[in-house]
């Protein structure tokens, strides 16, 4: 064979320096020869990370000081090959006899070094747990080297024992991929990657007869082992009992499971180990990936599993009987969904960016703080994604219930987090009238990353929130992530193009053969994160040197021409909070609200709230005419007002509203439909058809349509006598969110976005047909045109591919006419104010949440192509706060006495942080609502007429806004 053509291109990380273990000991305990004696400060804890181990030392932090903390380099030492996972093993030990060594002097010289077989008896109780590609199981402790001179406060990691449990390297069947230590240290699992568990049962040793291990048994587990962990027992078990649930993907079967060993201890030593099994599959979506187990601490018999979208909570029944198997029952209990992310970048001018759906942040790494010393207690869990988020999920041990918390946006977490210390004082509430001191904490976070810095986050418990602090950082100086050759069938005559990964410092490098290295792309300018991975595609293998570049970023994927100049689309991933888990009815006052046109600022009050059980979606409401129906007599019909909410649950409510209470009458949750694939509600809308008859239109985020009938309550005091919402029917339309677009009011047709576009006619039957347009639309809303003989013409504006706006007249089933509207910013949001007849956008600038976000008003009437009247139909503009998104937008009408009805625009935002100095940076945690309204002078030709959007009220939210609906007539 001819080897003279083959090139072999190589990466290296340099320094290698991605943390992708840790565990917390007290390795540097001295005990001088007194033993137990001598306590550890209190604050220091020391950390082993893969490769090297510190010191950590937190300060004690009180209600007014800033949490503070030293992170001391000890010693770095190569030990073995790739390590795979390291846990820290606390021993008991047994009286030491007479040991017979020799001379007192050899005595005292071995007794100052460990070695095989040989721990000092000044040493930690704590050992280290090792696997690596060797193969084998490594027990090893830190000494120090106080008889050298200079060594006071350093030290080496020496062996004690080792123990061959696979072949060398990285077979996915071979044991030593993962391992998981039973909370009272007297059992371990060692996992593979695949089919195999390693039980190593744990036993008492002396020191200096070093061999803590009884003997190793195996499980067999058909699949993939995702994750392990040991659960906490009962209190009343806690010597009988270990619990080890495994997380598990059948191939065959194409599911996850969760299996749990309930391993007898009382005879671990002298018997065959009882081992009692229970099973459960995992309720998920199959075509999503579970990627974590976890157990909980605080809370016995319990752990969660997290996949792309959610967070499920799992609770374990103990054994009923010791003789069967598969008699543990496992309680998985509501999920909780993850915060969504939403696409938020602009793509470069001239060219088409693809549109992408709703995605979650992929969970990559979680951590607990250490367990509580109380028996059982709420739950703390923290969880850190690839893509910069950083969530604090706080669990309730008596309901199982679970709260998100954003802690902040931009720390991407890599496979490794946890909790180094927690630190507690205590301060008086400030919403207490009575004196009152309350206990809180502060969790010290370390966290690993693969693309840029690694470090240390204080995060400190307010009565009203949490404050996040960094500690320090742990420097990842820009490994090589990924690399590809443009053209690899022409060795020699080719460029290597590489990137590096560090968030600050991270860069597309091309590598000229023999020639230059050339590097472009720094993410602090114009690539915004770190690039981690590439790709060369080509349209034609025959085209030489006639490729596109992609690279993938942690926020984004991005497609480069490679050529001088580099022209670039984006797919990207913004990151946006989930909205207040909560209903707000807010009411006109009656008197003196609007004089005249004015609107006063005190004239909005909240008339009712509802606690929702998971976080809201999408809301729609209407007022239904009471002689629309056939009412019974005698019988007092409930009131008008109905709102239909969608939740991440996911579920369907409908609510009532009264004069001061907003009243539930109805729960449908889409998971038990019997449909085969139902995921969460993004839009909903309500038709009617011309025999009164109502349909309530909800839009999945599969891209599909549940369609129900809707029967309207009659009694207050007694249940309907058909279900408000009944008869559900499933179209599957697409893959995309499906959004619907309505006029104000309730109409029998409406249009729905997917990745088409689709018209639902509910004139007598209810009809779904495909609309064909040659472009995607992102937004839309409805509007009425005019023709020349101003007659009214339905029609609909349409955002096409994220930056066109379209003004688009159907002439007949499948035919219309279009027309382009000029803008100049990027649209986000549409609304016709059709008291009006005008257009309303909000667009976002370049570079957003830096830039401000703007409203303009558009009348469709002055729409010209003419030379230098490109812009003429944006009547009017409004600014919003920099960093301030429009998430939502609707016309409020509200009627006058013997006047017309006053209209006044409705808008939900979410503030950003721009500076990203603060926590809501990357998110945003609170926004506002605001009220505008469109004056407009009184000349007769309209196409005269100025324009004004004038300020009339706004209010602070303690959460964003993501959807408001006025009451539409039906």
């Amino acid at each position: 064979m001819d080897y003279s053509n083959i090139r072999v291109y190589a990466k290296h990380l340099q320094p290698p320096s991605v943390i992708h273990q840790a565990c917390i000991g007290d390795w540097t305990r001295r005990y001088n020869g007194l033993g137990n004696d001598l306590e550890q400060e209190s604050a220091q804890v020391d950390v082993v990370l893969g490769k090297v181990r510190r010191r950590f030392v937190a300060d004690e932090t009180d209600s007014e000081s800033r949490p503070t903390g030293t992170l001391n380099l000890l010693h770095e030492q190569p030990v073995f090959g790739t390590i795979k996972d390291i846990k820290a093993l606390h021993c008991n030990f047994e009286p030491e006899g007479e040991i017979n060594l020799g001379t007192s002097m050899e005595i005292d010289q071995l007794a100052d070094h460990p070695r095989l077989g040989y721990l000092p008896k000044g040493a930690s109780p704590t050992v280290l747990v090792v696997t690596s590609d060797s193969g084998v199981l490594s027990f090893l402790t830190f000494h120090y080297e106080e008889s050298i001179p200079g060594a006071a406060e350093h030290g080496s990691f020496h062996v004690l024992k080792e123990i061959v449990i696979a072949e060398p390297g990285f077979d996915y069947s071979q044991a030593g991929a993962k391992i998981a230590i039973d909370p009272t240290s007297r059992i371990m699992a060692i996992s593979a990657l695949q089919n195999l568990i390693k039980l190593v049962i744990i036993r008492n040793t002396k020191k200096s007869q070093f061999d803590p291990v009884e003997r190793i048994s195996e499980i067999d587990i058909k699949g993939t082992i995702i994750g392990m962990d040991f659960l906490t027992p009962e209190p009343k078990d806690k010597t009988d009992v270990a619990i080890l649930a495994v997380l598990f993907h059948n191939k065959d079967t194409s599911k996850y499971h969760i299996a749990t060993f309930h391993i007898g201890l009382q005879n671990r030593l002298t018997s065959p180990l009882s081992i009692q099994v229970g099973t459960s599959q995992l309720v998920t979506n199959p075509l999503k990936s579970v990627v974590l187990l976890k157990a909980l601490p605080n809370i016995p018999r319990s752990m969660v599993y997290i996949d792309e979208e959610k967070i499920t909570l799992v609770t374990v029944e103990a054994p009923t009987d010791s003789g069967t198997t598969n008699i543990s029952r496992h309680t998985h209990h509501s999920p909780l969904q993850l915060l969504k992310r939403e696409s938020s970048e602009v793509p470069s001018e001239g060219v088409t960016s693809l549109s992408i759906g709703d995605v979650y942040p992929l969970i990559s790494a979680c951590a607990t703080p250490p367990p509580s010393p109380y028996a059982a207690s709420d739950q703390t869990l923290y969880l850190g994604s690839d893509t910069s988020e950083l969530y604090r999920v706080n669990i309730q041990h008596l309901t199982y219930t679970m709260q998100f918390e954003l802690v902040t946006g931009d720390k991407p977490v890599g496979n490794m987090m946890q909790v180094l210390a927690r630190r507690q004082f205590t301060t008086q509430s400030l919403f207490s009238e009575m004196s009152q001191d309350i206990v809180l904490n502060t969790d010290y976070l370390i966290y690993s990353s693969d693309y840029g810095d690694s470090g240390i986050l204080g995060i400190k418990e307010e009565e009203e929130g949490i404050d996040l602090f960094a500690i320090t950082e742990l420097q990842n100086s820009s490994p090589i992530l990924d690399f590809c050759v443009r053209e690899p069938l022409l060795p020699g005559r080719d460029s290597l193009y590489a990137c590096s990964g560090m968030k600050g410092e991270g860069a597309v490098r091309r590598v000229r053969y023999g020639i230059s290295v050339e590097s472009s792309g720094n993410s602090g300018n114009d690539f915004f994160s770190g690039a981690t991975g590439l790709w060369s595609v080509k349209e034609n293998r025959k085209n030489t040197f006639d490729s596109f570049l992609v690279v993938s970023f942690i926020q984004s994927t991005k497609v480069m021409r490679i050529e001088d100049g580099v022209k670039e689309g984006t797919l990207a991933l913004g990151q946006i909070s989930s909205g207040a888990s909560s209903l707000i009815v807010l009411e006109l006052a009656k008197e003196t609200a609007v004089v005249g046109d004015q609107f006063l600022t005190h004239s909005l009050k909240t008339i009712a709230t509802r606690s929702l059980k998971a976080e809201p979606t999408t809301i729609h409401c209407w007022a239904q005419d009471p002689s629309f129906e056939e009412s019974m007599e005698g019988d007092v019909n409930l009131s008008d007002f109905y709102c239909c909410v969608g939740t991440l649950e996911p579920a369907v409510l409908v609510f009532q509203i009264a004069t001061d209470d907003i009243r539930e009458i109805y729960t449908e949750s889409l998971s038990q439909t019997g449909f085969e694939s139902v995921t969460i509600p993004h839009s909903i809308c309500i038709l009617r058809s011309r025999d009164g008859r109502g349909k309530v239109v909800v839009g999945l985020r599969d891209g599909s349509v549940v369609v129900y009938e809707w029967n309207r309550p009659c009694k207050e005091d007694a249940s309907p006598a058909l279900r408000v919402l009944s008869s559900p029917r499933l179209f599957k339309i697409g893959i995309r969110p499906v959004k619907c677009v309505f006029s104000d009011n309730v109409l029998s047709r409406t249009l729905i976005l997917s990745d088409d576009l689709w018209l639902a006619n509910f004139d007598l039957n209810l009809e779904i047909k495909p609309v064909l347009f040659d472009s995607e639309v992102t937004q839309a809303c409805s509007f009425e045109s005019r023709d020349d003989n101003q007659l009214s013409k339905p029609g609909f504006v349409f955002i096409v591919d994220h930056h066109d706006i379209q003004l688009v007249t159907f002439e007949g089933a499948a035919k219309y006419n279009h027309q382009a509207l000029v803008l100049g910013q990027t649209p986000r949001r549409i609304l016709d104010i059709t008291s009006k007849e005008l257009l309303l956008v909000a667009s976002v600038g370049d570079g957003f949440p830096f830039a401000e976000s703007t409203l303009h008003l558009i009348d469709p009437d002055r729409v010209s192509t003419e030379a230098g009247a490109e812009k003429q139909h944006i009547v009017a503009e409004f600014a919003l706060k920099q960093g301030e998104a429009v998430y939502c937008l609707a016309e409020w009408k509200i009627p006058r006495p013997n006047k017309s009805d006053a209209v006044y625009i409705c808008i939900g935002t979410g503030l950003f942080s721009p500076t990203g100095s603060e926590v809501s940076a990357a998110a945003p945690k609170t926004g506002r609502l605001v009220v505008l309204s469109v004056k407009q002078s009184k000349k007769a030709d309209r196409k005269s007429r100025k324009f004004e959007l004038d300020l009339r009220w706004a209010m602070a939210m303690p959460a964003p806004v993501f959807a408001v609906s006025t009451f539409m007539d039906m």
